[in-house]
């Protein structure tokens, strides 16, 4: 049966009246009254007791009247909540981020949602790489900052290309001041993050021929500062994490500038929520405005 047919019964069983009932349903007389026989005829049994001028219902149809009128409610809500989504005012969207990411961007990202009046809600899961982009392939996030990824399942834009930098302790000095090369990076103690930035610098060491090999690792940007500002030995980090953490330390610059590539992946089109591709814009919004 369809809904149609339920909103004329709730409008006939509410008015007691057919014209009445067609008024408000912008329908003949004739219509209400043709919809209402065919409905008893489906069911079975008279839902209305007809007289000159008024009808009401009989006892099936005071039994069958609450559940159409809760099935009318509930097509209402549907109704409302679709609309919300269309106007993209509403949402719930589960971000993947890693630190430096999260904290030098996602702050504006927040106050652009607050600033225009978008009641999104942005909820944030911090993680590396390989967990970021397994959560975005099993669909726990609906979005997450990765570097390149090979996948037909999800979509994935460039956004930002992050300098690596080598920093150290003051008191070391380099052949060539400013700049050091992949080779010298080798002969000290490496401090890094074992999931992170680990992935980003690998590369440049594999193309010269050189093991990667961190003796002591960490996962908090502050604590590999911290370490190479107490001499314990040097750390790659990307220009980004150096806007955010701050030390004792020399900056230099690496040879042939390798850098890590920060991207966003959503799930293919299809299947992005209008508050996702909100988020998106907003993000991307972000990182033109504030490098």
């Amino acid at each position: 049966m369809e809904l149609s047919s339920y909103r004329i019964f709730n409008a006939v069983a509410t008015t007691g009246n057919f014209s009445k009932a067609a008024r408000s349903l912008y329908l003949s007389p004739s219509a209400i009254s043709h919809a209402i026989t065919k409905m008893e005829k489906d069911v079975g049994f008279p839902l209305f007791i007809r007289s000159k001028n008024n009808v009401i219902l009989t006892t099936y149809g005071r039994e069958i009247l609450p559940q159409i009128q809760n099935l009318l409610a509930l097509h209402s809500k549907i109704h409302k909540e679709l609309e919300i989504l269309q106007n993209i005012q509403h949402g719930v969207v589960h971000i993947g981020t890693y630190n430096s990411t999260c904290c030098y961007w996602l702050p504006s990202v927040f106050q652009e949602l607050k600033k225009n009046h978008l009641e999104i809600q942005l909820i944030v899961h911090e993680g590396e790489y390989p967990e970021l982009e397994s959560n975005m392939k099993n669909g726990t996030l609906d979005i997450s900052f990765l570097p390149p990824i090979q996948t037909d399942i999800l979509d994935y834009e460039t956004l930002y290309l992050d300098k690596m930098v080598c920093i150290a302790p003051l008191e070391y000095t380099f052949k060539q001041g400013g700049l050091i090369t992949i080779e010298e990076i080798s002969n000290y103690n490496l401090v890094a993050s074992p999931g992170g930035y680990t992935y980003d610098i690998q590369p440049f060491f594999s193309a010269n021929h050189i093991p990667l090999f961190s003796p002591h690792t960490l996962a908090n940007d502050s604590s590999i500062v911290a370490l190479v500002e107490s001499g314990l030995g040097i750390s790659i980090l990307p220009s980004l994490v150096l806007k955010l953490v701050h030390g004792n330390i020399q900056i230099l610059d690496i040879q042939n500038n390798p850098y890590r590539t920060i991207g966003l992946a959503t799930q293919k089109q299809q299947f992005v929520t209008p508050a996702t591709q909100i988020v998106k814009d907003i993000i991307k919004k972000v990182v033109k405005s504030k490098p």
